[in-house]
């Protein structure tokens, strides 16, 4: 991702929600979930981005406490996947929700904002390695 189109998606999140989104890697991090989606099941889609999530946490020391995923639309918020990251998050089970790209946790930005929003109430970040200024 260009920092241009970074820039203008970082801004138009901000725009609408009220806690920041996460551009910077916070220290405090140690425990991540992580999660997956494709819109359709082609292949091995799933498995790439759970094992480009597990060597990012690796590289930055943080314990993967579980993983989630969908299949299907991101445009629907009633996910199997997501529903278990949301509960975990309010349990205070983890520090950060880690995804490889923010379109995996919705396709409508009102309820990606939603969830950030939910999350934030826990202080669990939602790291999107196509916003992180660090993620390589």
């Amino acid at each position: 991702m260009t920092d241009t189109l970074r820039t203008k998606i970082l801004t138009a999140l901000d725009a609408l929600c009220p806690v920041a989104f996460t551009t910077q890697l916070n220290p405090n991090i140690s425990s991540v979930w992580l999660y997956v989606r494709v819109a359709i099941n082609e292949g091995d889609a799933l498995k790439k981005q759970q094992a480009e999530l597990e060597a990012f946490a690796a590289k930055k020391g943080y314990q993967v406490i579980g993983v989630s995923s969908d299949t299907g639309s991101g445009i629907r918020n009633d996910r199997p996947g997501l529903n278990e990251v949301k509960a975990v998050a309010t349990e205070g089970k983890i520090d950060a929700l880690l995804v490889t790209n923010i379109s995996r946790v919705s396709r409508r930005l009102d309820d990606t904002v939603a969830l950030h929003t939910l999350l934030a109430q826990h202080d669990v970040d939602i790291l999107a390695l196509d916003l992180l200024e660090d993620a390589a």
